[in-house]
């Protein structure tokens, strides 16, 4: 079974290269065509209104992509959700996400049996989240609901990159609530905080300090990062890159053939079906976050009675609600756990044994609703991923599906009707056709997904 990953916007395509990279480095993934076709040629379909990051993707990896399925028009949308969704009058979204569907179309061909759509976007840009939410409402009407559509959705820091970005937000997020079937969300400020708390346990020096006010880093020499709430006055340099692998390295962890769902050590790709049903079984509720830790190969690993892994992927995890002693309620969670590919006597079942002994530490920090006698699962895989020096790593990665995601969503809805209460920016998006109806149908959404978290989790 394959998937086709589509690519929405800047913050798309930037996740399309780092994933490519990873797959070309673990040549292991793609034993189920799963990632690529009998050419060699990825499943990939690729889309911006603007051409350079495009071109830059192509210059990179054209052995591996078709140049058909690279598509982009010679105007931005603007940082604005309507011009991405409805189209300028002469250059629009509509003319791009034809060309697209028809590459879509094609590349559906090539596949052996098609499972799903990934969706990689931002959820804050004109064409992330404008072009990607009709992309993904169009995918809907063409395919219907045979195929599974998920997406892997970036959301922007809090403190604000774009003035419009709650909107943006909100109009995508409602989107993806009606025509989605998996969420996954990666918020920058989690991201970052992670990232910093990977560079003081491994001791790195800092090579930059707080040079503002505000409390803000240097990024990427010319961008600006926010500063994470660390106690600590040493952080290292955080790049884009470095925030994109994380992201990419925990989507394959979660993703990738495993060995509970192989048979005769090849997959047959249906890890993304068994993790759509069974993180996201009410379709209102189906917004899942991603958290991974790895480690070096290490012969004790296997045999010691604790997994250590296990202890490090919890001091990464948020787990305590805003301003409060409360925990997030969990409603399922998923552990994969990968490595010891070089151990002739690696089984399974050593590997659950570690992780089933620090049930107590997983029942404490995910909180799991008590009327969900199964609400943890556990794969293992005995291959995993290598990192840029092709050095096998043990990993362990968590999907969650929990409450935590309503922080996020109130931030959203709060402010975006707070600026709508004033008709703050509204003008920029009904002269794209997007009414008060519109904007009063997302309110709505958002508002009935907070309330069936709540809901579920009491």
């Amino acid at each position: 079974m394959s998937s086709i990953f589509v690519s929405v916007g800047q913050c798309g395509n930037q996740l399309a290269k780092t994933l490519i990279d990873q797959l070309l480095l673990n040549q292991i993934n793609q034993n189920s065509y799963l990632y690529d076709n009998y050419d060699g040629k990825f499943h990939f379909v690729n889309l911006d209104s603007e051409s350079k990051v495009i071109k830059n993707l192509y210059a990179s990896h054209k052995q591996n992509l078709r140049i058909e399925n690279l598509i982009n028009t010679k105007c931005g949308r603007g940082s604005n959700w309507a011009s991405g969704y409805t189209g300028l009058k002469k250059d629009g979204s509509l003319k791009i996400i034809e060309k697209s569907l028809e590459s879509i179309r094609k590349e559906s061909e090539r596949c052996d049996f098609l499972l799903s759509f990934i969706v990689m976007h931002s959820l804050s840009g004109g064409t992330g989240s404008g072009c990607g939410s009709k992309l993904i409402e169009q995918l809907r009407d063409e395919f219907g609901w045979k195929k599974l559509i998920m997406t892997q959705s970036v959301a922007p820091f809090r403190a604000g990159e774009l003035p419009l970005q709650h909107y943006n937000n909100l109009l995508c997020m409602s989107h993806l609530q009606e025509y989605a079937d998996f969420i996954s969300l990666h918020q920058n400020d989690d991201v970052l905080d992670i990232l910093n708390k990977i560079s003081l346990e491994s001791s790195r020096p800092s090579n930059t300090s707080v040079t503002s006010k505000t409390g803000l880093l240097p990024f990427n020499s010319t961008k600006l990062i926010k500063k994470s709430n660390l106690n600590d006055d040493t952080y290292a340099s955080v790049t884009l890159n470095d925030m994109n692998s994380y992201i990419v390295k925990s989507i394959l962890s979660a993703i990738n053939p495993v060995d509970n769902i192989s048979l005769k050590s090849q997959s047959f790709g249906l890890e993304l079906l068994e993790l759509q049903k069974f993180l996201c079984p009410n379709f209102n509720l189906k917004i899942v976050e991603i958290y991974n830790v790895n480690s070096l190969n290490v012969t004790k690993t296997i045999y010691e009675k604790n997994n250590p892994l296990v202890k490090r992927l919890f001091s990464r995890v948020p787990k305590y609600k805003a301003n409060s002693n409360e925990y997030y309620t969990s409603l399922n969670s998923l552990f994969v756990a990968r490595g010891m590919q070089d151990f002739n006597e690696y089984k399974s079942e050593y590997v659950l044994g570690q992780l089933l002994n620090e049930s107590d530490l997983m029942q404490k920090t995910l909180n799991p609703v008590k009327w969900n006698p199964f609400s943890m699962d556990f794969w293992t895989s005995k291959n995993s991923l290598s990192d840029s020096e092709k050095v096998k790593m043990n990993s362990l990665t968590l999907v969650t599906n929990r409450n935590k995601c309503c922080e996020y969503l109130r931030d959203v809805l709060e402010k975006s009707m707070l600026k709508y209460s004033v008709k703050a920016y509204v003008h920029w998006y009904e002269k794209f056709n997007i009414d008060k109806e519109f904007f009063e149908n997302s309110f709505e959404k958002i508002r009935f997904t907070i309330d069936s978290y709540d809901q579920m989790t009491q």
